[in-house]
């Protein structure tokens, strides 16, 4: 009777404005689902899926065969940032289920780190999104990628991420596997192999607050020259 009397008020409250809403599509045969949001219906849910809105997927499978899913509203919402809410309890949702072979979702915008994040089960596709962002992120700093702020923040997630790993590690009773041990001859006799390659290829470049490695054929940025600060023990990218 409550549940009744609150979605009445509601309906009164919020009458002629929009109701933002998460929705889940589950095939019917092969139990494949897809996660949406709406924002821009003038109706409640359960009158507007199905009904006025199938969806804006972009998956085959979805826009072609919509009447083979099962669809159900998630959540609505009724707050003054709706439409925000909705939005990132979307990319929540997509984001706890991505690694499932069954969502159809392929990507989701990380909110901590406010870019997409991709998820797919082809190889060829995950092999040539991560040539893309090696080509446009090689030999660039978090500061040059994000800048100083955002750079200072991703750094600090990471850095506590890690700690995490390791105290966790080490409760389980699992220390650092390379905890006296010595690396083989082989890998020591590559890495100096490696290193004696890269002769002559990079040089130290600093902009008197970062110092960073730089192939000697590319131009210098704007505001670095060749050296290295001498507090590059402290702030150096490398």
């Amino acid at each position: 009777m409550s549940r009744c009397i609150n979605t009445y008020m509601k309906n009164r409250l919020y009458k002629n404005k929009n109701y933002p809403y998460v929705y889940i599509g589950i095939h019917k045969v092969t139990g494949q689902f897809y996660i949406g949001y709406r924002e821009k219906n003038k109706i409640q849910s359960h009158l507007d899926l199905g009904f006025h809105y199938n969806t804006c997927s972009s998956a085959q499978l979805v826009k072609d065969n919509f009447n083979d899913f099962i669809w159900s509203v998630v959540a609505e919402f009724y707050t003054e940032t709706a439409s925000d809410d909705a939005y990132w309890f979307e990319q929540d949702l997509i984001k706890e289920n991505i690694k499932n072979p069954l969502c159809l979702n392929k990507h989701y915008v990380d909110k901590t780190l406010g870019h997409n994040r991709f998820s797919s089960t082809s190889p060829e596709s995950r092999i040539n999104i991560s040539k893309g962002r090696k080509g446009i992120l090689k030999g660039k700093t978090y500061e040059e990628i994000y800048g100083n702020e955002k750079a200072k923040e991703l750094k600090q997630i990471r850095s506590e991420h890690l700690s995490k790993i390791r105290q966790e590690q080490v409760s389980a009773g699992k220390p650092n596997p390379m905890a006296g041990k010595k690396r083989p001859q082989s890998v020591l006799d590559a890495m100096d192999k490696g290193r004696k390659k890269s002769i002559g290829k990079f040089c130290w470049i600093t902009n008197g607050t970062l110092s960073r490695k730089h192939p000697v054929c590319d131009p210098i940025p704007e505001g670095f020259h060749k050296g290295r600060d001498p507090s590059f023990l402290r702030i150096s990218n490398f």
